[in-house]
């Protein structure tokens, strides 16, 4: 009896089984159905790229002048400190004149002593010099012409035997020596004429032209007692006191022009050609907290350094706030490449398998990955010269979930 339990219990268990294993396989799993993925796109359109370049520089005040005494002395005054403002023609300092006006006192009396010189010489010595020799020249005129008269006359009566010959050779001694007389006093007023009076008032005149010579420059060492600014801008240095002496020629003072500044970068070969005079740039300073202003390049170098093979370029930047400091660190950015009207996509549309480029298309609600050329590129777009045309969607990001024929659906 056991053993047709056993049996019994045994049947069913594999009836059991054999009805499970029929239901399981009788029964068919759902078809599943197509996944569709959501995907970021962009439609692609035409666009503009300028690539650029920065260079790092040092910002310089447009002017920076120093500023020296002409004269040797003692500094009398002191008008101004480091960091103020001043205007061209204040007087920054001033050195003690008393030495200085003295001699330009001396100077101008050395002035009036040769005016009244040549006053004297051109009009009243040489006058009456003249005067007196017309004079002395007419008298000797009627002397010699009264000699003559008499000799003739003496001898006419010589020759009638009336005057004897002694007083007929007596007679013409006295012409010869009113002759004499004649000769010597025009001799004399010709050469008041033509020597003695011009030479006289030249050398007068000379006499005064080099006293007032003297006297400016006087007059010009006077001046340069009180050194003023040559330009207007702001005191960068100092390094006198009142009371200290002070030798000519050395820098006391100074100035910067701070209505401006160069920042002075080198830059390559390759990348100075397409820099022009005059072209816009932008220049970043202030550190951490960068601050961006608008420069021009001003000059660029037409030679290249010889140690370092690099050009100088100087750019001037209007100095439009208080942040911006003679010695301060700047980036230069320099548009070396620009395109208009192109195609562009953004940078994260394009990518890169062992060194080729693809853009993944979304077309008919499919991914389509696409073989692109590129161009030129900045830190947002790439330039598309082959692939891909305006007006189609490329994928964004999440690029490297997707495959050829995936379903998508642009979110």
């Amino acid at each position: 009896m056991n053993f047709f339990k056993k049996n019994k219990l045994l049947c069913i268990a594999i009836s059991v089984i054999s009805l499970t294993s029929m239901t399981g396989c009788g029964q068919q799993a759902p078809s599943s159905a197509p996944v569709v993925k959501n995907v970021s796109a962009l439609q692609v359109s035409a666009g503009s790229i300028a690539t650029s370049v920065d260079y790092a520089g040092k910002l310089k005040p447009l002017k920076e002048i120093p500023v020296a005494s002409k004269l040797p002395g003692t500094v009398e005054s002191v008008n101004y400190d480091v960091g103020m403002e001043v205007r061209e023609g204040d007087i920054l300092f001033t050195i003690d004149p008393k030495e200085v006006q003295a001699q330009y006192d001396q100077s101008k009396a050395a002035v009036n002593s040769a005016e009244t010189n040549l006053t004297l010489t051109s009009e009243s010595t040489i006058a009456q010099q003249i005067l007196q020799a017309e004079k002395a020249l007419a008298q000797a005129q009627i002397q010699y012409d009264d000699a003559a008269e008499l000799y003739g006359k003496m001898a006419e009566l010589y020759g009638s035997n009336s005057a004897s010959r002694q007083d007929m050779d007596k007679s013409k001694s006295a012409m010869d020596a009113a002759l004499i007389q004649l000769n010597t006093a025009k001799n004399f007023l010709e050469l008041l004429n033509n020597k003695v009076g011009p030479q006289s008032a030249a050398v007068a005149s000379a006499q005064l032209e080099q006293s007032k010579a003297a006297q400016k420059q006087s007059s010009i060492r006077l001046d340069n007692t009180s050194v003023a600014s040559p330009i207007s801008g702001r005191v960068s240095a100092r390094s006198i006191d009142a009371g200290q002496l002070l030798s000519a020629g050395i820098p006391v003072f100074t100035i910067i022009d701070s209505s401006a500044y160069l920042a002075e970068v080198n830059v390559s070969n390759a990348i100075v050609s397409r820099i022009l005079a005059g072209q816009k740039v932008s220049v970043k300073a202030g550190g951490a907290s960068e601050s961006v202003y608008g420069g021009v390049v001003d000059t660029i170098s037409p030679s290249a350094d010889p140690q370092t093979h690099t050009y100088t370029v100087k750019v001037k930047i209007q100095n439009t706030s208080p942040d911006l400091i003679p010695g301060m660190l700047v980036k230069v950015n320099f548009t070396v490449d620009s395109r208009n009207n192109i195609i562009i996509v953004p940078n994260e549309a394009v990518v890169s398998e062992n060194g080729v480029q693809y853009v993944y298309v979304v077309k008919d609600n499919k991914i389509v990955k696409r073989l692109v050329s590129t161009g030129i590129s900045d830190e947002k777009s790439w330039e598309i010269t082959d692939g891909i045309k305006a007006g189609e969607y490329v994928v964004t990001e999440g690029q490297s979930f997707l495959n050829e024929g995936d379903s998508v659906n642009i979110s």
